[in-house]
């Protein structure tokens, strides 16, 4: 907790930032750190986050602004005060309702309080030549690029523009600061998606059916979601629109027994486990649901969700997805490989991820997807199914890797699924800006029957 102090807003948001830049950690843990930490107004909270997520999702042009009017490199500030810097400077450029000169004056101050006295003057005399040029319009001759402009990194933007195209690039950058729903999953084994939304509703609360979802509602929150009408209840599960449908897709008749290899929280697994409960008078049956991970916090977030959505057909168990199982062989109906991957998808809630991800760390997770996938593939038994999903828009991680499992497993082909009205190819990669979600993957794949 080296970073963490919390003696107004403005400190919790600086101690987020160096939690994320310095410790390494994710946006939500490092905003959990600090929110936990003393009791804060709903205001206060909402503040904290809005400047932290902001920062981080400008921090690539903010650096640029920074630089142009320091007389050190960004990279050579001490680590506090540049935090401050950026902080500072998204004030200046993204919240209109607080005055310039506060936001000038309490950057000085919080520096001096963080201990660094003696580069108060530096941190002061560089926000107000940011300020200058913001003025002037001078800061238009620096954000000239695509990366200053749209505040991610070169290899992402080449990336996009080669697997999608330019129109589709530029349109999934924009799309990356524009204020989105959350999603949420109902369970309809304890209340119908009309019911859910008309309780919110009478709540106040902002909410709507996804029309290209059988258990999607859409809605903006006001508060923590544990405190939502109907969470402790487990009348929902908050969850993103393509795992929802990824959850959707699977083809089950009410007995199956699944496997899905990297359940944690558990969305996917949860929904499929509903569904079969669900069946259960149909099918005569209930069918089971087998959620693994490879560390014991993890599989407790697992059970943990399950019981509050009051999911009795569930297990957990500890197990690496790198590690080949015999004793699975051929023992599942369903198989759920929603594998670690590089998360370009999610960039619009998890800014950090862009900061982080290198073209090197893709190049690592492919033999590491391709030897899970393997697995995975040898664990359904004939004439069961294979989901394959990422929360990426990466092409390496995501066709490309179900076109190597088809040709070392010629006994799998893909499954066609409907989405929007449409029927795909068994394959269907979702786009932030493009679809209503973020950036998702998925393929359905079916292990051919064996004859005599």
């Amino acid at each position: 907790m080296t970073y963490l102090s919390v003696k107004n807003e403005r400190d919790g948001v600086l101690s987020i930032l160096l939690f994320v830049n310095e410790g390494q950690e994710f946006l939500g843990p490092a905003a959990e750190h600090v929110l936990a930490a003393r009791n804060w107004t709903d205001s206060s909270r909402r503040l904290i986050m809005r400047m932290s997520r902001g920062t981080l999702e400008r921090q690539i042009t903010l650096d640029q602004l920074i630089g142009a009017c320091s007389s050190r490199p960004v990279e050579q500030i001490q680590p506090v005060a540049r935090e401050i810097l950026r902080m500072s400077a998204y004030c200046l450029y993204h919240m209109d309702s607080m005055p310039e000169h506060a936001v000038v004056n309490e950057a000085v101050e919080l520096t001096k309080k963080r201990g660094l006295a003696k580069l108060s003057g530096f941190v002061n005399g560089v926000l107000r030549s940011v300020l200058r040029r913001k003025e002037s319009g001078e800061d238009a001759e620096t954000l000239t690029s695509p990366e200053a402009i749209y505040s991610a990194p070169s290899w992402i933007i080449r990336q996009w523009n080669d697997d999608y195209g330019k129109d589709k690039a530029l349109t999934m950058l924009e799309s990356l600061y524009e204020e989105r729903p959350l999603t949420a999953r109902v369970n309809e084994t304890r209340i119908s998606r009309e019911e859910l939304i008309g309780l919110w509703r009478a709540q106040g609360i902002d909410c709507d059916i996804i029309k290209e979802l059988k258990t999607g509602i859409s809605f903006f929150s006001a508060g923590l979601i544990g405190e939502m009408p109907g969470f402790k209840e487990g009348l929902f599960y908050v969850q993103d629109y393509g795992s929802i449908l990824a959850g959707e897709i699977v083809p089950l008749t009410g007995a199956e027994h699944v496997l899905d290899l990297c359940a944690a929280p558990g969305g996917k697994a949860t929904a499929l486990a509903e569904r079969l409960l669900a069946m259960n008078s149909e099918a005569g049956q209930t069918g089971t649901v087998l959620a693994c991970d490879k560390t014991e916090d993890k599989t407790v977030l697992i059970r943990e969700n399950a019981s509050r959505l009051g999911i009795t057909n569930l297990t957990t168990l500890m197990n690496d997805a790198l590690n080949r199982r015999s004793d699975w062989a051929e023992s599942f109906d369903v198989v759920i490989a929603d594998l670690p991957c590089s998360g370009l998808g999610v960039i619009g809630r998890k800014p950090d991820i862009k900061l982080r991800m290198t073209p090197e760390d893709i190049t690592s997770l492919i033999p590491l997807q391709r030897e899970i996938l393997d697995h995975a593939a040898g664990y359904v038994r004939p004439g069961g199914y294979l989901l394959y999903s990422t929360c990426t828009v990466s092409r390496r991680e995501n066709e490309e890797q179900v076109k190597d499992l088809l040709n070392k497993h010629p006994e799998y082909s893909k499954v066609p699924f409907e989405f929007d009205g449409q029927m795909t190819d068994g394959n269907l990669q979702l786009l932030p800006g493009v679809h209503k979600s973020d950036g998702f993957y998925m393929s359905l794949l079916r292990k051919e029957e064996k004859h005599e």
